[in-house]
């Protein structure tokens, strides 16, 4: 009788290590508490994250990730990032900002901000599809790509009114707009250095670079490939001052 119940004792005890060593194995290769921790924290390289950083930032700020913009992260596609900081300095290190076709990048509010070796592509927006600015903006080795105006007056990818606009050794490449492809500028005082303007839209009225009331200086500049109804590079309207340095290496390829 003792030798019986040694052995039902004896059983139910291995029943249970065994039960317990069953539960055990699967709370380990259970990874579904694991999975919704790592979805829920999923926010890297987001355009949010990039403003959160230039918040944070004092006088500049180096990127390290390239960043794209999600319309369920809370960034209002109407304005894009604001950048009102005095002298900004924002150093790209080739890295990208990627709009989707959703949003601008960049709304400028403040003074002297300056942009080195940034990417921008896929913006859109009415009036500057990747950048608005009433600053001094400062760009220099920044390449804008596939940014398109929208809306019953679209302009360029890069608009400025009111306000100091330095381009230098940039790269505006398939940017469409009615009033400037790639740059537009209103009561601005505009200098062009070293940059190459190409694109293979035909739907582009008033040039690469549109200005109204402004005052452009551009220098060993290249348009290529570009066409337009009026203008297949500069089209300038309402007391504007254009200045083609006379010495400088400027060159016009407009489409066959």
């Amino acid at each position: 009788m003792k030798y019986n119940k040694l052995i039902l004792y004896s059983s139910i005890l291995l029943v249970l290590i065994f039960s317990i060593t069953a539960i055990s194995a699967a709370d380990l290769n259970d990874t579904s508490n694991i999975d919704v921790l790592k979805d829920a924290n999923v926010d890297e390289d987001s355009i949010t994250d990039f403003e959160n950083e230039i918040f944070v930032s004092d006088s500049s700020l180096d990127l390290k990730n390239d960043y794209k913009f999600n319309n369920t992260n809370g960034l209002d596609p109407n304005t894009g990032i604001y950048i009102n900081k005095t002298n900004f300095v924002i150093n790209g290190n080739n890295h990208v900002i990627d709009c989707d076709n959703q949003a601008r990048a960049f709304n400028i509010t403040w003074k002297k901000v300056t942009i080195n070796n940034l990417v921008i592509k896929n913006g859109v927006q009415e009036y500057g599809s990747a950048i608005s600015a009433n600053t001094t903006l400062t760009l220099n080795n920044v390449t804008f790509i596939n940014c398109s105006g929208s809306g019953t007056t679209n302009v360029g990818a890069v608009f400025s009114q009111n306000a100091t606009l330095n381009v230098n050794n940039c790269r505006f490449s398939d940017n469409g707009g009615d009033e400037g492809a790639s740059i537009t500028s209103y009561g601005s005082d505009v200098t062009v250095k070293n940059s190459t303007f190409i694109s293979n839209s035909d739907k582009i009225i008033k040039g690469q670079i549109y200005i109204y009331c402004a005052c452009l200086i551009i220098s060993n500049s290249n348009f290529l490939n570009t066409t337009s109804k009026y203008a297949t590079a500069i089209f300038c309207e309402d007391e504007c001052e254009v200045f083609l340095k006379k010495y400088e290496n400027i060159k016009f390829y407009p489409k066959n």
